[in-house]
């Protein structure tokens, strides 16, 4: 029997800090508050699908200063 591997790779919150380049603290205050990017409760574990985090972090690219107080960030 073959099980068919999903190429979205799952990563630990430490690995999604290092890979966002934040702190493991900052997620876990987002993940309680809101604004982070989304994730998964797997039992006990929270886990992160590396689309997810490329989606939060294209969600997050302005041109200027001052389009970071938008709501809606200017799309690539």
């Amino acid at each position: 029997m073959q099980i068919a591997i999903n190429s979205a790779r799952k990563m630990s919150v430490a690995e999604a800090a290092a890979y966002l380049g934040v702190s493991k603290s900052w997620l876990d205050k987002h993940r309680v508050h809101g604004g982070g990017p989304a994730y998964l409760k797997i039992g006990r574990r929270v886990v992160y699908d590396l689309n997810d985090l490329e989606e939060f972090a294209a969600g997050r690219r302005f041109r200027n200063t001052s389009d970071a107080g938008l709501p809606s960030p200017i799309s690539p």
